[in-house]
C-alpha cells in the first residue's frame, strides 16, 4: 500500500515537474523571440491598422469599481463616426440563455492590486470571460469579443496579424493558464479563413502573439475577427490588436 502511494506521489510530481519544464522551456523561448517580435510590431505600426481600437483606449473612464464590464448584446470602444462600439460582446447560445461579460481594465487597476500585469501599450487592455469572478461561473460562460472590419480584405492578399496576450499576476492565480481563441471569418465562423489557439504559461507577462493571414483569391470582402475565451480553466488577457497588409 505504502509503495503505491509512493509510486502515485513520484507520478503526479513528475508529471508537475514536466509541466513547470514546459513553461520554463516556453519562457525562454518567448524571451529569445521578444526582440525579433518588438521589431515586427514596431515595423508593422508603420502600416494602417484596419482594426479600430485595437489598444481598447475607449471608453477612457471606468466606473466607479475601478474597471468596466461590458455584457452579451453590448459593445464598445470608438463610436465617434456610428455612435456604436466597434467591438461586440457575444456569448454562446444557451438555453435558458445566460449572461456572458468580458471587463476593461487600466493599468491604474493593475497597479492598486497587482492582479494583472500592466500593458505596456496604452493605458487599457481586456480579460475577456471575466476568469477573475471564478472559473467554473455559470453566470459567465464562454465569451467571444469581434469585431467587423471596416475595410475590405483583398483576395489573394496577405495580412500581419499581431496582439499581446499574458496570464494573471497575482501569486495564488498564478496556476491559470493563458488561452484565447482566434478566427477571421467572411460570414460564418465555421469557414474561417483563420483559426489558432495562443497559449502564455501561468503567470506569463505579455508577450507578442500572432500570424500570416491569407485570403483567398476567390472570397474577398469584409471580415469579423473574433477573439474567444473557450477554456473554462484558463484566463483571456489581450490588448494591442492590429491587422495590416504584408
Amino acid at each position: 500500500m505504502k509503495k503505491s502511494l509512493i509510486m502515485s506521489f513520484l507520478v503526479l510530481w513528475g508529471g508537475f515537474i514536466f509541466v513547470l519544464a514546459g513553461c520554463a522551456a516556453q519562457r525562454e523561448q518567448e524571451e529569445g523571440q521578444d526582440q525579433q517580435q518588438a521589431l515586427e510590431f514596431t515595423t508593422q505600426r508603420c502600416s494602417t491598422n484596419l482594426i479600430k481600437d485595437g489598444g481598447f483606449e475607449n471608453p477612457v473612464n471606468v466606473s466607479m469599481y475601478g474597471y468596466e464590464t461590458f455584457l452579451n448584446g453590448r459593445s464598445f470602444g470608438d463610436a465617434s463616426s456610428t455612435g456604436v462600439g466597434v467591438w461586440n460582446v457575444e456569448a454562446p447560445v444557451f438555453s435558458p440563455p445566460l449572461q456572458c461579460a468580458i471587463a476593461l481594465f487600466p493599468n491604474s487597476y493593475s497597479t492598486s492590486n497587482h492582479l494583472f500585469h500592466k500593458t505596456p501599450d496604452g493605458h487599457n487592455f481586456v480579460d475577456i470571460g471575466l476568469k477573475s469572478q471564478g472559473e467554473n461561473s455559470p453566470d459567465y460562460p464562454n465569451c467571444s469579443l469581434s469585431q467587423l472590419i471596416q475595410t475590405d480584405l483583398v483576395a489573394g492578399k496577405l495580412y500581419k496579424l499581431s496582439f499581446l496576450q499574458s496570464a494573471f499576476k497575482y501569486p495564488s492565480l498564478q496556476t491559470i493558464p493563458g488561452n484565447v481563441f482566434v478566427q477571421i471569418y467572411l460570414k460564418d465562423p465555421s469557414s474561417s479563413i483563420y483559426r489558432e489557439h495562443f497559449k502564455v504559461c501561468p503567470g506569463s507577462a505579455w508577450v507578442f502573439q500572432g500570424g500570416d493571414v491569407t485570403v483567398p483569391s476567390s472570397s474577398g470582402g469584409q471580415y469579423t475577427i473574433a477573439f474567444s475565451s473557450d477554456d473554462p480553466k484558463s484566463v483571456s488577457i489581450i490588448d494591442a490588436v492590429w491587422l495590416t497588409e504584408k
